[in-house]
């Protein structure tokens, strides 16, 4: 089997990680004031409680210092993202019939389907609700990513189950509309709240590094080296699910996880690049490079 190296550790900014620890204070703190009906409490926070990584809102804050902005005026909006993106893996681990999530039984598993698909449905609104405060333009891209990862969703079911057929195009695609999309908001958001003339470029910056976020976990599954924060590393194979080295088997062959882990290498050499004129873009850069691996 190859040998592939894949870091694990990060040295983050202290304005970034004070403000990300501020995330999950947040987050920790939802209870049944959060929700109308207390029966949600469970289904809704079970995740948010379970140890993310938190990835997407360090995201938000280091396109807030890029843009000389105090990362900590953004936690609201940091954590709306993440409930977006909890929400997304709610409802992600019921299509794909999921028993397990960060080491702990899925939402579904543990509280049956009908609350899983009303807490995955109750996160979404109280993203909307705690990015609200940001203005329309924020509102608007939060709105339309979450669009973006129910068409993908959708795209994702259709592979697994048979009802269409999974080049590399068809995979980039799902993997831009339910991974890359959020990411590229998360680099982005901060852009859109000032109206920044960086935003596209943010944008664009999120997006290749959202693709290379994909494909490192596919690596990282098919190669059964992934850590307790994914699922089950087995699902994939077994459910037909999108996976860049099974997409490329039939060209590659045995040599398909290698030529994954240059496409990675690609996309995140390629985000270096469109960020290299921006002014204190140090961690955009390093985070890229955290995302590379080592063959």
């Amino acid at each position: 089997m190859m040998e592939v190296r894949v870091n694990d550790t990060m040295d983050v900014p202290p304005q970034i990680m004070e403000s990300i620890e501020l995330v999950r204070k947040r987050l920790s703190c939802m209870g049944d004031v959060d929700f109308i009906d207390k029966d949600l409490t469970g289904p809704a926070t079970h995740l948010i409680n379970s140890g993310g990584k938190l990835v997407r809102p360090g995201l938000v804050f280091t396109s807030a210092c890029v843009l000389n902005q105090d990362p900590r005026k953004f936690v609201d909006l940091a954590a709306s993202i993440e409930l977006l993106h909890t929400a997304s893996l709610i409802h992600d681990d019921i299509v794909d019939r999921d028993r397990l999530r960060r080491g702990l039984d899925t939402v579904h598993e543990k509280y049956g389907i009908e609350k899983a698909i009303l807490a995955g449905d109750a996160l979404i609104s109280k993203a909307i609700n705690m990015a609200s405060s940001y203005g329309e333009r924020v509102v608007k891209r939060a709105a339309e990513v979450s669009m973006d990862m129910c068409a993908g969703e959708i795209l994702d079911y259709e592979t697994q189950f048979g009802k269409s057929q999974l080049g590399i195009d068809a995979y980039l695609k799902v993997a831009r509309l339910k991974t890359a999309s959020l990411i590229a908001v998360s680099t982005s958001i901060v852009a859109d709240f000032l109206d920044s003339g960086m935003r596209d470029t943010l944008y664009e910056y999120g997006m290749r590094l959202g693709y290379a976020f994909q494909i490192r976990d596919d690596i990282m599954n098919f190669l059964g080296i992934n850590d307790r924060s994914r699922k089950d590393t087995k699902t994939d194979a077994k459910n037909s699910r999108p996976n860049l080295v099974s997409v490329l088997m039939p060209r590659y062959e045995l040599g398909a996880a290698m030529e994954a882990v240059k496409i990675n290498n690609h996309y995140l050499e390629s985000a270096k690049d469109i960020v290299k004129g921006i002014h204190n873009n140090d961690y955009l850069a390093s985070y890229a490079e955290f995302l590379k691996i080592e063959i």
